[in-house]
């Protein structure tokens, strides 16, 4: 969710940059758009209030050699979902750094990402995502990260 300052504050997505909480209707017009987000089957199920959730049905195209979701994804889904929640609070934001701990392998039907805010102050927004594995309804954790988020409020600024 980047903008540019050429089309009135828009970015490609038609989603504005400015310090406005994201909403669900504003992150599906992301999805939609989103050629990568098309490519893994990823969909948001909740975004507000400091917390957001994605979901991404197993697809054996995404897996690593031992027919797991690759970690990659995990770490998509925890990025994601802490970057959505932080917009749900911040407006625009970007992801400055995370850290993400693999505890399982990608072993699901589907992926599930939930971010949680955890911290806002005037720049940044730290925030806590859990990536779960489900499986015939029960839901494994698989990964844990933390994320910093920086307030976009100058979309040319460094």
């Amino acid at each position: 969710m980047s903008a540019d300052n050429t089309n009135g504050g828009q970015d490609r997505q038609g989603i504005h940059s400015t310090a406005a909480p994201v909403t669900l209707a504003d992150m599906q017009v992301y999805l939609d758009q989103s050629r990568y987000l098309q490519l893994i089957g990823a969909y948001v199920t909740k975004c507000e209030g400091g917390e957001a959730e994605l979901r991404l049905p197993f697809k054996e195209d995404l897996t690593q050699h031992h027919g797991f979701i690759h970690g990659s994804l995990f770490g998509f889904l925890a990025d994601a979902s802490c970057a959505w929640a932080a917009a749900t609070v911040a407006g625009d934001v970007r992801t400055s750094e995370y850290k993400i701990n693999l505890l399982a392998p990608g072993a699901g039907e589907e992926f599930i990402g939930r971010g949680k805010v955890i911290k806002v102050t005037r720049r940044t927004v730290v925030a806590q995502g859990e990536v779960f594995a489900v499986q015939d309804g029960r839901e494994k954790l698989v990964a844990i990260a933390m994320a910093t988020l920086m307030r976009v409020s100058d979309p040319l600024a460094d």
